[in-house]
């Protein structure tokens, strides 16, 4: 009696004082699937799933893009090697064919061997070019073929002799490079005129100079010996051909290969994590909650339909019937009791009194 209050409309509500405590028992018979933290948790679970499936995979971004100017400066150290083997052997031989004169080839050479040297410091350590990182540490392939003693990349890999300079053969591909810059140099020293004046003339094409001039080139038997004899220029054409070119080309598809295998990998760690996304939208969120949900809604609505099939309607008047739909169209059923109600409606009323109380034992 001390938490009901008489309603202006004959019925009696609760004290709000009582109320809160009276929600607070009832919430404790609601089923576990209909409760609203089970839903919030649920919404978070998607949205981490969905962050998930797009943050997880874009690890692989900053590698790839290191990859990027590692396989662009791998790929131009394989043309700057065969366009320094080239200058080194017109430098020798000299006979402007090449349309560039003795100063010029050799700002050329100066100019690629340093592009050169850069490519390669670029591609092994990084630092340059965009490159953070260098393929000597995070790339095998890439430094078995560079660092291990064999040549894997000849056709037949179990022959590594290279026969102008026997101390270089077997010896890995790093090693070949190196005597291959050095041979270059000598070459540079040893027949260019000294000092080197270098200019960037050799970069630019005027058509008047009389290097264009076919009866510019001329046959010199002395050079042609000289070029012959000279071993720094037949051991820079001999492993251009047997082991720089075929071994630099070889790392270029490593590092394709690399690039690849890190774009599957990406491919099928997103394909995975949506998997679970949909798996966790489709059994959890769907089935388990939003389903079940569903089957209790309306299994609840069948139990109001049974507990108002059991009103004695048909004794009540025509305002007592309305005031009981009232009562169930109230949104807040808890602020009534069916006593009031009882109270208001005579006969009818003491029905359904000694219904619920018959209901109650």
């Amino acid at each position: 009696p001390q938490a009901i209050v008489d309603d202006p409309h004959g019925l009696q509500r609760i004290k709000p004082e009582h109320l809160s405590s009276i929600n607070q028992e009832v919430l404790k018979y609601r089923s576990f699937l209909t409760r609203s933290p089970i839903y919030v948790f649920m919404t978070g679970v998607m949205i981490a799933l969905c962050v998930l499936q797009t943050a997880y995979p874009a690890r692989h971004i900053s590698f790839l893009a290191r990859l990027g100017p590692t396989t662009e400066q791998a790929d131009r150290k394989v043309y700057l090697v065969k366009l320094c083997a080239h200058l080194a052997r017109e430098l020798v031989l000299d006979d402007g064919l090449s349309r560039l004169r003795k100063d010029e080839l050799s700002s050329a050479l100066v100019l690629n061997l340093a592009e050169l040297e850069r490519a390669d410091k670029a591609v092994r350590f990084g630092g340059d070019f965009g490159i953070d990182l260098g393929a000597d540490f995070h790339n095998p392939e890439h430094n078995e073929i560079m660092y291990a003693e064999s040549c894997v990349w000849r056709q037949t890999p179990d022959n590594c002799t290279t026969v102008t300079r026997p101390e270089a053969s077997g010896r890995g591909l790093a090693f070949i490079f190196k005597s291959f810059m050095e041979a270059l140099h000598v070459i540079l020293d040893t027949h260019s005129d000294l000092p080197i004046q270098y200019s960037e003339d050799f970069l630019r094409i005027d058509g008047s100079d009389p290097v264009w001039d076919t009866r510019s080139v001329e046959f010199s038997q002395e050079n042609h010996e000289k070029t012959a004899a000279d071993a720094n220029l037949a051991f820079v054409l001999e492993v251009k051909e047997s082991d720089l070119s075929p071994g630099l080309l070889m790392i270029v598809e490593s590092f394709t290969h690399e690039t690849d295998h890190i774009l599957e990998m990406a491919h099928t760690e997103i394909r995975a994590l949506y998997g679970v996304y949909i798996s966790v939208l489709l059994v959890v969120l769907y089935i388990q909650l939003f389903r079940r949900t569903v089957w209790l809604s309306k299994k609840e609505a069948k139990l109001q339909q049974a507990f108002m099939k059991r009103f004695p309607l048909h004794v009540l008047e025509h305002d007592e019937a309305e005031l009981l739909r009232d009562f169930f169209d109230n949104q807040d059923l808890t602020h009534f009791r069916v006593e009031g109600f009882a109270a208001q409606s005579g006969a009818g009323g003491a029905m359904l009194r000694n219904l619920m109380s018959s209901k109650d034992s």
